[in-house]
């Protein structure tokens, strides 16, 4: 192979390597370290975020959702395209959904938390139905 050939590959493969790397950083961005908590309380870990007394079973999955663990759900995790347009329209694959485990389901259930790009979260209790900001 000629020099000017290894050259032009050498340059295309480190030019799709820094594209991949400039595409996940906004991903990568958003994941906060995680805290460090003393009393094992998961809200603890979740950083600013004030839960009501009624959504404070989220707590287990926030804490998931922080430290980058999944259910074993095969959705858990993937790109929420907000079809239903009830949250802030944004680009495509700014949203991800999780499943939120529902009492007395074996299963998923109709529960989901959806967190932006920008840490924004939400949850809906009836499977996009509606939602409910976290702060």
């Amino acid at each position: 192979m000629d020099m000017p050939r290894k050259s032009a590959i050498r340059f295309a493969l480190l030019a799709v390597g820094l594209l991949a790397a400039a595409w996940l950083s906004p991903y990568a961005a958003q994941t906060p370290a995680p805290s460090q908590s003393n009393d094992g309380d998961p809200c603890a870990t979740i950083g600013d975020i004030q839960l009501p007394p009624r959504l404070a079973d989220l707590c287990p999955t926030l804490d998931r959702i922080r430290t980058g663990r999944y259910d074993p759900h095969p959705r858990d995790g993937d790109t929420f395209y907000n079809r239903e347009r009830l949250l802030p329209i944004k680009p495509e694959g700014y949203y991800r959904e999780y499943v939120h485990p529902t009492p007395g389901i074996d299963g998923p259930g109709m529960r989901r938390v959806v967190r932006g790009c920008g840490g924004d979260l939400y949850f809906s209790a009836d499977h996009y139905r509606s939602f409910v900001p976290i702060h």
